[in-house]
């Protein structure tokens, strides 16, 4: 019996599609996840009669409860508007300072902190007196890498750490008139005029001296030991109690500045008995860019191996010079250090586009397009941070960053951001330890995070902008290949799981549900099928065909509950197969260019044929 018989017409109105299962004689229907017999050719579509429209059962309007809608030119009036990433990275991101096992980054998205074991923590809470309009004037870590902010009239604010500094500062004290700071572990010390003030209990109290009365003071560094140096316009002072007595250096020059434990002036550094300078090693290893490394963004998960980095602490000073040797004072310098240590240094992010090549004839150009057009671009944005950490065996050197090599273990995974193309706003997220990324995707309000399930098998988790992170199901696959997700305007989800475009490509479709919602996917694997387009409440039509050049092709139905049917078979391409979709009135509707290049509408028929389309 043809699909075209009354027989199959009356069936399919008086019930549902899965009445299709007994209504084809030239081919049995296949109902559930099982393999989908190959395509046979039949009459010539010429010879076909045309048939009323196959209409089929309307659907549950639910509706996911995370969709956002797609942004506008209202949402976004400006060229500049709603970027299509969190500005992490890129040239505006640079190191401010460092600290015993933390950094603190600046970037267009905010303060951050890069802390070794935590990784990325941020953006940072600055104190709401210190507004756009009165930024710090000094920044620093000190013991514990507690995080300092210094405000122009002398306020000093402190968070224990990077996660307190995220939800706040406290007021630890005040330095009124200071100009200068310097945190180091265990010491705050500041300068107004020609005054010295020294900090040993985390800013609360401070002790002032001179080291040159009536000399205002230009320069102000100090070393975790108990070492501080002042500049004044003609001198340098070195004291080596924490600041209550001073003596003059026996080298003059520019103000001293540090880098690690090193205060350097003029290609000198200070040794470690804090009285005699010795010349500035050629080559030091310690690396201030793994402290930037991780402020990249990207789909896939990323990090990076920590090297011996710069740090508060290291370089150390050297040690001090042999008997006779070293600088023992009198000579003057002129003009700042040059090369090491110089300026941090940046990371740029960069993309490349690639275009489709347009083919013709055949399943070509549908297949190269297998699951249809990318979700829409909304508010909500996910991605994750390069802060990722390895082991140095799984790095790449220097030249790379630093970067974790590709499919290297992480020690410690990278956090998720959210970011909000129209507010700016940026929020990093853990990841939970049931969860080995792979690739997150935005899905319309949510993100789609594929994670390993371990051989053959991938786990897929939902993620909500406010955090919510839910590892939803398991499914059989080998590769989240890029632009593998698809989603239309219900919230229905479509996530490939396998790259394979020979005899079959396996799916995995999720129904409008809330996260977290039991049953809320299934997978779908048609054999031979080049493409599927997802429709209304999960369900999905599947193009099948012998190959990608094939000049025919079946349509099977995959719907929730009801399994997989078969409802047209042996189409027509010409030339070519443009689009296939499921539309609200319930009619299949199929596009397809002819041979001379125009667009041909068709809809399926009750025999399974196709029909002119009907404006």
């Amino acid at each position: 019996m043809r699909l075209g018989t009354p027989i199959f017409a009356a069936t399919l109105a008086a019930s549902s599609v899965l009445a299709l299962a007994g209504a084809t004689a030239c081919r049995e229907p296949q109902v559930g996840p099982g393999p989908t017999p190959p395509v046979t050719a039949t009459a010539p579509a010429s010879a076909r009669p045309s048939g009323p429209p196959l209409v089929l059962p309307a659907v549950a309007p639910d509706r996911a409860s995370w969709l956002e809608p797609a942004l506008d030119d209202a949402a976004c009036p400006k060229p500049d508007d709603c970027p299509d990433e969190a500005p992490l990275g890129g040239d505006g991101a640079e190191l401010v300072v460092v600290g015993s096992r933390a950094a603190l980054v600046r970037s267009p998205a905010g303060l951050f902190a890069h802390h070794l074991e935590r990784g990325l923590v941020g953006p940072l809470a600055l104190p709401p007196e210190l507004g756009p309009s009165a930024p710090p004037l000094a920044l620093g870590l000190g013991t514990d890498d507690a995080v300092y902010l210094a405000a122009s009239d002398g306020t000093l604010f402190r968070a224990a750490d990077a996660e307190r500094a995220v939800a706040g500062f406290e007021r630890a004290g005040k330095v009124a008139g200071a100009t200068l700071w310097d945190f180091v572990p265990g010491l705050v010390v500041a300068a107004a005029g020609d005054a010295v003030l020294v900090s040993s209990d985390e800013g609360k109290s401070f002790r002032s001296s001179r080291p040159e009365k009536g000399a205002a003071l230009v320069g102000l560094v100090a070393r975790a030991d108990g070492v501080v140096v002042a500049s004044t316009a003609a001198h340098t002072w070195i004291s080596r109690d924490r600041g209550k007595q001073w003596k003059l250096s026996r080298l003059e020059g520019p103000a001293p500045h540090r880098t690690g434990s090193l205060l350097v002036t003029c290609g000198y550094a200070l040794s470690s008995d804090g009285e005699r300078w010795v010349e500035l090693p050629a080559d030091v290893p310690w690396d201030p860019q793994p402290w930037l490394a991780v402020m990249s963004v990207s789909p896939e998960p990323r990090g990076v191996a920590m090297p011996k980095m710069l740090t508060v602490l290291e370089p150390p000073a050297p040690p001090p010079p042999a008997q006779g040797d070293g600088q023992e004072g009198g000579v003057g310098c002129s003009g700042p250090v040059t090369g090491w240590p110089g300026r941090h240094g940046r990371i740029g992010v960069g993309s490349v586009g690639t275009a489709r090549p347009f083919r013709p004839f055949g399943l070509s150009r549908f297949a190269e397009a297998p699951l249809g057009d990318p979700p829409d671009k909304t508010r909500s944005h996910f991605a994750f941070v390069g802060d990722g950490a390895c082991a140095a065996a799984d790095a790449a050197g220097p030249g790379d960053g630093y970067a974790c090599k590709p499919g290297a273990r992480f020690t410690r995974p990278p956090h998720l951001v959210s970011f909000d193309r129209t507010s700016g706003a940026s929020k990093l997220w853990s990841v939970p330890a049931t969860c080995t990324p792979r690739r997150i995707y935005d899905a319309m309000g949510a993100g789609v995070v594929v994670c390993d399930g371990g051989p053959g098998r991938l786990g897929l988790a939902l993620v909500d902008p406010a955090g919510q992170f839910v590892l939803e199901t398991g499914a059989a696959g080998d590769a989240a290949v890029e632009d593998a997700v698809a989603q239309i305007g219900d919230g229905s989800l479509l996530v490939a799981t396998s790259a394979t475009r020979g005899a079959e490509r396996r799916v995995a479709v999720r129904r409008p549900l809330p996260l977290g919602a039991p049953a809320a996917w299934r997978e779908v694997a048609v054999a031979g099928s080049v493409g599927y387009r997802l429709q209304p409440g999960g369900a999905v039509l599947a193009v099948v065909a012998a190959s990608r050049e094939a000049e025919r092709f079946d349509l099977v139905l995959d719907r929730p509950d009801a399994g997989a049917t078969r409802i047209a078979v042996d189409l027509p391409v010409e030339g070519g197969l443009a689009e296939v979709r499921l539309g609200p009135d319930g009619l299949v509707h199929v596009e397809r260019r002819s041979l001379e290049g125009r667009v041909l509408h068709h809809v399926v028929d009750v025999g399974g044929y196709l029909a002119p389309a009907t404006e």
